[in-house]
């Protein structure tokens, strides 16, 4: 359990299988519980991270091996804000993201925003989650998605010139919502080989874009959200399709595209699912002798979703 505080934790290295449990990155309180590089090593593997602001969170050193990471309900704010293990040797399969917030607050120039690496990279998915790039800029929103990386039910606001970095290939879209803002971009697929395309919803703020490959997509088409005024995040945002819009009943299972739909429960404040939210935490004494007893009193909420 990592306790809210005013001042950032800083960079963590992870080399044991932990569950991470933050107090959600709007907490009740004014303060998050903030965090900069989260670098997971080998002895991270089946690791749980979850209701943290942070800046990213990254593969070990060279040749580690981490699999079966949870990531859930963060709020990411650095520039390559999720990267897999680098150097030889190194794997990186089955991790999970979900329910998160990805806001690009400046451009890398060039990087990816997701970069899963090279060939060791299996079956991560992506479901659930808001990504929001900057209005400038040559980072690409996506790197190396392979044949096993499934996006399903995120928002995809995309501001910058090209989302996909060359090196994506056969990668699975289902029940997303893009929003293209940039006035250049006009083929939201580009640079994505064979990607495929299903269940989708598509929209431009200025311009017409190319139709998706794939089936049951629907394209150029404004998702109605309940209260989105503007391209920018912010919490106050409501990414709900409204009822009867085409974005409300598109998905492949006749329910709501988007972070919405499907069975998560997506919530914009980042509290962790299933169990009670720690809003403060008060020793009563603060200096004690040896073998003496000390009262702690704590305060939650929450619980239910």
């Amino acid at each position: 359990m990592v306790q809210p505080s005013g001042i950032s934790y800083g960079n963590v290295d992870l080399h044991k299988s932990l569950v991470i449990i933050g107090p959600g990155h709007r907490a009740q309180t004014s303060m998050n519980a903030t965090v900069g590089l989260i670098s997971v090593w080998t002895g991270g593997t089946g690791s749980t991270i979850m209701g943290l602001q942070l800046s990213s969170i990254g593969g070990g050193g060279l040749g580690s091996k981490v699999h079966d990471l949870k990531i859930l309900r963060n709020y990411f704010f650095g520039t390559t804000m999720l990267s897999t293990p680098i150097g030889n040797n190194r794997e990186a399969t089955g991790w999970i993201v979900e329910g998160n917030i990805f806001v690009e607050p400046a451009t890398c120039g060039g990087c990816e925003v997701i970069d899963l690496g090279y060939q060791s990279t299996h079956n991560f998915i992506f479901r659930h989650n808001v990504f929001i790039t900057r209005e400038s800029g040559t980072t690409h929103l996506f790197g190396h998605l392979n044949p096993t990386s499934v996006l399903y039910h995120n928002i995809i606001v995309y501001r910058n010139p090209a989302m996909f970095e060359n090196t994506c290939v056969d990668a699975l879209f289902q029940n997303n919502i893009i929003w293209v803002t940039n006035s250049a971009v006009t083929k939201v697929d580009q640079n994505c080989t064979n990607c495929q395309w299903v269940h989708n919803l598509t929209y431009h703020s200025s311009a017409t874009l190319d139709t998706l490959p794939g089936t049951n997509n629907l394209d150029n088409t404004d998702p109605e959200f309940v209260n989105v005024p503007s391209s920018a995040f912010d919490y106050d945002h409501d990414y709900h399709c409204a009822p009867g819009s085409p974005g409300a009943s598109a998905a492949s299972d006749g329910g709501m595209v988007g972070v919405h739909g499907g069975s998560f429960p997506f919530t914009m404040h980042g509290w962790p699912q299933d169990i009670p939210t720690m809003i403060d935490m008060i020793l009563d004494n603060v200096s004690l002798e040896q073998g003496s007893n000390s009262t702690v009193r704590v305060k939650a909420a929450g619980g239910a979703n």
